[in-house]
């Protein structure tokens, strides 16, 4: 289970300009889609095994839908509605890791509930879900072509 320790400095680096990225966004363009700190650690898991980002997409659509359910069934907001996020992403997630029989960093099974959640908060605030999708999906890709190339210079 090392692996999934933070145990190289390539990896400390690509969760640092991760949470820069984050941060900057959100200042920029109001984005939380990601948040600081699930895109980079995203990024990390999946380059360390590429399920990670299918487990994430499945849990994370499993997450949107569930939080829809919710809101419209139940009065249900903020933080609550957060804790529901995340343990519905939790379950999902410990579901298809068990069926699939991958090893895991615990980290990954509430990541998708903190997504769920910030997109759902995206669709339903002034923010443009469609340019918050876009600019995760560019802060994703840049850090994965960013920790491959490091990888390759740091073994």
């Amino acid at each position: 289970m090392t692996e999934y320790i933070v145990s190289s400095p390539y990896k400390v680096f690509l969760l640092l300009t991760g949470f820069a990225i984050g941060y900057l966004f959100y200042s920029k363009f109001m984005y939380r889609v990601g948040g600081v700190i699930v895109t980079p650690l995203l990024a990390i898991y999946t380059l360390s095994n590429p399920i990670f980002l299918l487990l994430f997409l499945v849990a994370t659509s499993i997450s949107y839908a569930t939080i829809e359910a919710v809101v419209n069934f139940r009065l249900v907001y903020g933080r609550r509605l957060f804790y529901v996020s995340c343990f519905t992403s939790g379950v999902v997630t410990f579901i298809l890791i068990y069926l699939m029989n991958v090893r895991h960093p615990l980290m990954l099974t509430i990541l998708p509930g903190i997504f769920a959640y910030n997109l759902f908060s995206d669709v339903n605030s002034v923010s443009n879900v469609r340019k918050s999708l876009f600019l995760w999906s560019l802060e994703f890709s840049f850090l994965l072509i960013i920790g491959y190339v490091m990888g390759l210079m740091w073994r």
